[in-house]
C-alpha cells in the first residue's frame, strides 16, 4: 500500500469507529459502561458515561453512574456534582445516600456528613450503619472523639460481624490507642472482602501509629490501586515513604503531583522535607517558603525553613522563621538552643537573656567540668563523645506536632508528620549551635556575673573565635566598658568581616558612644553583604534623620529600591524613612499593593502610615487583615484595638481585648485595657470582677489605682475615688493624672481645689496644649464657659489652627445660644478639617439649631456616614431627620 492509501484507510476506520459510536443507544452505553465498571475499569466507563449524558442529558440512571464511576476514581467534585443532579432528575435518596456521605467526606465537609445522618434514619439498617460509620470518621477527623465514639458504636449495634460494622469496630479501638487491636480487625475484615475501602485508609493509619510506615505505604497505595485520583491518600503515601527513608520513591511521587497540580502546599512542604534529608538544603527553604506562602504555616514548615537557612549560615532569613515559632519550642530542646545562637549571632543580645532563662540553672563547679570534659573529648578527636556531651536533646512535647493537612480532614494521629526528630538531629550534630561554652556564658551574663561569663567566653573563643570574640564584645557592652568592647567588636570582623551579630553590636556600642559614621558605616557594609537587610536600611534611616539628613536617606533608599525593584524589604524601610518626613501618603502608596507580601513589620508600617494620614477606616482594614492573618503577633492586637479606640467603637475593642486574652491568657496589658473599656462602658460588675482577678493574680498593672478610682466615681463613690485617684498622681504627678484626680474633687464638691490643682500642674509644662485642654474641660463642666474659651483661645494664640480647640469653642458658644458666633469657629475646623466626624457633627448641630434646617441636616448626614457608631452623631442626625420631616 502507497502512503496515501494508508492515510485513508486510518481515516475511513477512524469514521467507521466514530460511526459505530454514535449509534449506540442509551441502554448500550450504560450496559458498556456497566461492564467496564465490573473489571474494575472505571476509565472506560467514564468515557462511556460521558457519551450517555451527552446522549441523554436529563437521564437519572446515566449521571447515576457516572457519579459512582468518578466515586471510585477519587475524583470527588465531579461525583458530588454528578449524584446531585441524579437527585434533581429524580433518583431516590436512598439509592444514593450512601455514596453522598463518602463523597462529602471526603471533600472535608463535616457538618454534611453529620446533616445526612439525621435524614438517613429510614434507610434499611445496613446503608444506616455505613453511613454512621463514615460519620464517626468525620467526626475523627475533626477530633470530636466523643461524638466519633456514638456515632461507631451505634453502626456496630447494628450488626457488629458486617464489614461497616467491623470497620467501625477497629476505629473505635484506634480511637481508644488500642492499635495493634485495630489492625488486627482491619487485617480481618480485608482478608475477607476488599469493598471496603476505607479499610486500607485505617490499616496504613494504623501501621504508621506503630512505626511500621514502610508497611503503611503499602496500605496507602493499595487504596490507590482502587481509586487511583485520590490526592490526599498519594500525600499520605508519600508521608509514609518519607517514614520508612524511601526518599527516591516518595521524591518521585512528590514531583509527579507539583507537575500536574502547582497548588498544593503540601507536596511542596514534602518536597522541602526530602530536600532536607537529602542535604539539599536550597532546594528545601525554596519549597518550604513556597508551602508557606500558600497557607501552610505550621510549625514543621518553620522549622524546615529555618534549620535549612541555618545549615547554610543565612542566619538572618534562619531567625525570622524560627522566631514565628519560637513560644512553641520545649525548655533545653536543640530547637531552643539553636534560637539562643541566631539570637546571638544577629546581635540580639537582650532577647537571648530572654531565652536563657528557659534553660536549666548552671552549678558553677558542675558547669566548668561539664564543659572542661568535652574540651578534652573534642581535642583527643572524640568529636562525637564530644558532640554528645555538648547538648541536651529533649524529645518535643507531643502537642506540638504538626497536622498533616491544613484543611483538617486528616486530623488523626498516624498523619501527623514526622521529621521534627530529623531537624533536632541536624541541630544537635551541628556544633556551631550546641555549645555549651556560649549557655554558660549566657548563664553567668543573666546573672550579671561578668567575669565568669569573659571565662565561659574564652573557652568558646578555642572552638570558634569568631563568636568568641563577638560575645566578648556582648558582655564588655553590658558591663559598660566601652573600649574593650569595640576592641573585641573588630577582633571577630577582623576574622569575618559579615559576622552579623558583632556588626549589630558594633552598630549598637557606635550609637551609645555617639559615634554615628561608624554605626552608618557597619549598617551600610551589612547591606553590602545582604542587600535584602530590613534592619540595616532602617538603621540607616534612624542615623541620617537624627542628623537631619532624611532627604539623603530617602535617596538613598529610593537607589537601593532601583537596583532591587521587587525587594519588600526596601519598600517597606522607604515608607519608614516616608513617615519620618511626614509623607504617609507616599508610604501607603508603596505598600498597599503588597499586602500578600508584607511581614510583620511591613503591616506595621502600612497601618500605622494610615492613621498617620488620619485614614483610620483603611487603618482599621489594614490591622484586621493582618490580625487575622498572624492571630500570635501580640502587637497585632494592640494596634487593632488601638484603631478602634481611635474610631470610637469602644464596644468592639473591648470584644477585640476580650479575644486577644484567649491568646495571650492574663497578660498585663491586655488586663488593663480590658478594664479600662468596661469602666467606659459602665460595666461596672464586669469591671469588679476584672479588679479582682488583677489582684488575685498580682498582675503589675500600673495604673491600677487609677482605674480603680475612675470606677468608684461610676459607682459614685467619691470619697474613696479621691482617695485612689490622689494615690495614683501623688505617684506619678502629671496633668494626666491631676485631671482624673480634679475629676473627684470636683464631684466631691471641692471646685476651687482641683482647679488649683489643674493650673499648678498647667503652669508646669512647658509645652501647654494637654493642659489647657484638661483645664477649659473642667471650667466647661463646672459650667465656667467664659473661662473655658480663654483657656482654648490661650492655646490658639499658639496653635491657630487647632481644629479641636476650634470646635469646642463652636461648642461652649452654641451651649451659650451663641450661635453667629459658634458658626463661625465651628466652619473654621470644617475648613481645617473637611471629613473629620466631630467637627462636622458639630458644625451640623449649629447649623440646624440656627435654623439652616437643610444645611445642618445635610452636615449631620455626611457625619453619620463617617461614624456611624458615635452615639452621640447618631442622635443628632436622628433628630435632624424628624426635624425634616416634620
Amino acid at each position: 500500500m502507497n502512503k496515501t492509501t494508508i492515510v485513508t484507510a486510518a481515516v475511513a476506520l477512524a469514521l467507521g469507529i466514530s460511526a459505530c459510536s454514535e449509534q449506540k443507544s442509551l441502554e448500550q452505553l450504560l450496559s458498556s459502561a456497566s461492564e467496564h465498571s465490573a473489571k474494575r475499569d472505571f476509565g472506560s466507563a467514564v468515557i462511556e458515561l460521558k457519551n450517555a449524558v451527552t446522549l441523554a442529558p436529563k437521564s437519572a440512571q446515566a449521571r447515576l453512574a457516572l457519579g459512582k464511576a468518578y466515586l471510585e476514581q477519587g475524583y470527588y467534585l465531579s461525583a458530588d456534582k454528578e449524584l446531585s443532579r441524579s437527585l434533581k432528575l429524580g433518583v431516590e435518596f436512598s439509592q444514593v445516600a450512601t455514596l453522598i456521605v463518602h463523597i462529602k467526606l471526603k471533600l472535608n465537609q463535616f457538618e454534611e456528613v453529620y446533616k445526612l445522618v439525621d435524614e438517613a434514619e429510614a434507610l434499611n439498617d445496613q446503608d444506616y450503619a455505613v453511613i454512621v460509620t463514615l460519620a464517626g470518621i468525620a467526626a475523627i477527623n475533626q477530633n470530636k472523639i466523643l461524638q466519633a465514639k456514638d456515632y461507631l458504636s451505634q453502626a456496630v449495634s447494628i450488626n457488629e460481624t458486617s464489614p461497616y460494622g467491623q470497620l467501625a469496630q477497629a476505629y473505635l479501638a484506634y480511637t481508644n490507642e488500642q492499635n495493634e487491636k485495630g489492625l488486627e480487625i482491619t487485617d480481618s475484615l480485608l482478608a475477607s472482602t476488599d469493598q471496603v475501602t476505607e479499610a486500607f485508609i485505617l490499616q496504613g493509619y494504623l501501621l504508621m501509629s506503630l512505626k511500621r510506615p514502610n508497611e503503611a505505604s503499602e496500605s496507602f497505595a493499595n487504596y490507590l490501586i482502587r481509586h487511583p485520583q485520590a490526592s490526599f491518600v498519594k500525600l499520605l503515601e508519600i508521608n509514609s515513604l518519607i517514614n520508612a527513608n524511601k526518599l527516591d520513591s516518595a521524591e518521585a511521587k512528590v514531583e509527579h503531583i507539583l507537575k500536574n497540580y502547582q497548588g498544593s502546599p503540601l507536596a511542596k512542604q514534602f518536597k522541602a522535607q526530602i530536600s532536607f534529608l537529602k542535604n539539599n538544603f536550597e532546594t528545601a527553604i525554596e519549597f518550604s517558603e513556597k508551602a508557606i506562602s500558600e497557607g501552610l504555616d505550621y510549625k514543621f514548615t518553620r522549622l524546615l525553613a529555618g534549620v535549612s537557612a541555618f545549615k547554610l549560615d543565612r542566619y538572618e532569613l534562619a531567625y525570622r522563621h524560627m522566631s514565628a515559632i519560637s513560644a512553641t519550642f520545649a525548655e533545653e530542646s536543640n530547637l531552643q538552643r539553636l534560637y539562643a545562637f541566631l539570637q546571638l549571632k544577629l546581635g540580639k543580645e537582650d532577647e537571648v537573656l530572654g531565652s536563657i532563662e528557659k534553660f536549666a540553672g548552671f552549678d558553677d563547679i558542675d558547669g566548668t567540668l561539664f564543659a572542661e570534659t568535652a574540651m578534652q573529648l573534642a581535642r583527643s578527636g572524640n568529636i562525637t563523645a564530644a558532640k554528645t556531651l555538648l547538648s541536651k536533646a529533649n524529645d518535643l512535647d507531643d502537642s506540638n506536632v504538626i497536622n498533616l493537612l491544613r484543611e483538617g480532614f486528616l486530623k488523626l494521629r498516624s498523619s501527623d508528620i514526622s521529621g521534627v526528630e530529623e531537624l533536632e538531629k541536624a541541630i544537635k550534630l551541628d556544633a556551631k549551635a550546641n555549645n555549651t561554652w556560649l549557655t554558660i556564658a549566657l548563664a553567668h551574663l543573666q546573672n550579671n556575673e561578668m567575669e565568669k561569663a569573659l571565662a565561659a567566653a574564652e573557652k568558646w573563643q578555642l572552638v570558634s573565635p569568631v563568636d568568641g570574640w563577638a560575645l566578648k564584645g556582648v558582655i564588655y557592652i553590658r558591663a559598660n566598658q566601652k573600649d574593650k568592647a569595640f576592641s573585641s567588636l573588630y577582633e571577630a570582623l577582623k576574622l569575618d568581616p559579615n559576622h552579623l551579630g558583632a556588626q549589630m553590636n558594633l552598630i549598637k556600642l557606635a550609637l551609645r558612644a555617639n559615634k554615628k559614621q561608624i554605626a552608618l558605616k557597619e549598617a551600610k557594609n551589612i547591606l553590602a553583604n545582604d542587600a535584602g537587610s530590613m534592619k540595616a536600611m532602617v538603621i540607616i534611616v534612624n542615623i541620617l534623620h537624627s542628623e537631619g539628613k532624611l532627604d539623603e536617606a530617602v535617596l538613598f533608599l529610593q537607589s537601593h529600591l532601583a537596583k532591587y525593584p521587587e525587594m519588600i524589604a526596601a519598600k517597606v524601610a522607604l515608607a519608614v524613612a516616608y513617615r519620618f518626613d511626614n509623607k504617609p501618603e507616599q508610604s501607603i502608596k508603596l505598600l498597599i499593593q503588597e499586602k500578600s507580601r508584607l511581614m510583620d513589620v511591613g503591616w506595621k508600617v502600612l497601618g500605622d502610615s494610615q492613621l498617620q494620614a488620619r485614614k483610620f477606616d483603611e487603618a482599621l482594614q489594614t490591622f484586621t487583615q493582618w490580625n487575622k492573618k498572624r492571630p500570635e503577633i501580640y502587637i497585632s492586637w494592640i494596634r487593632l484595638i488601638g484603631v478602634l479606640d481611635v474610631l470610637k467603637q469602644r464596644q468592639k475593642a473591648y470584644e477585640t481585648t476580650v479575644s486577644a486574652q484567649r491568646v495571650f491568657n492574663n497578660e498585663p496589658q491586655l488586663m488593663q485595657l480590658k478594664l479600662h473599656y468596661e469602666i467606659k462602658q459602665s460595666q461596672v460588675s464586669d469591671a469588679q470582677s476584672t479588679v479582682a482577678i488583677i489582684k488575685k493574680e498580682q498582675l503589675d498593672i500600673p495604673l491600677l489605682p487609677r482605674l480603680e478610682g475612675e470606677l468608684a466615681l461610676i459607682e459614685q463613690h467619691y470619697d474613696k475615688a479621691e482617695i485612689l485617684l490622689k494615690e495614683y498622681y501623688d505617684k506619678a504627678p502629671s496633668i494626666e493624672s491631676a485631671d482624673f484626680l480634679a475629676s473627684a474633687l470636683r464631684l466631691n464638691g471641692k471646685i476651687g481645689e482641683a482647679e488649683k490643682l489643674l493650673l499648678q500642674e498647667v503652669n508646669k509644662e512647658k509645652e501647654k496644649v494637654k493642659g489647657l485642654f484638661i483645664l477649659a474641660d473642667f471650667y466647661s463642666k463646672t459650667q465656667q464657659y467664659q473661662r473655658a474659651t480663654e483657656s482654648y483661645h490661650q492655646l490658639l494664640n499658639n496653635q491657630p489652627n487647632n481644629v479641636i480647640a476650634l470646635n469646642n469653642i463652636a461648642l461652649l458658644k452654641s451651649k451659650q445660644n451663641h450661635f453667629p458666633e459658634a458658626i463661625v469657629y465651628a466652619r473654621q475646623a470644617v475648613k481645617l478639617a473637611p471629613n473629620y466626624p466631630p467637627v462636622l457633627d458639630t458644625l451640623g448641630w449649629v447649623e440646624l439649631n440656627h435654623g439652616e434646617r437643610a444645611e445642618g441636616a445635610r452636615l449631620l448626614e455626611k457625619a453619620y456616614k463617617l461614624n456611624p457608631h458615635s452615639k452621640k452623631i447618631k442622635e443628632h442626625y436622628e433628630y435632624s431627620q424628624k426635624l425634616n420631616v416634620n
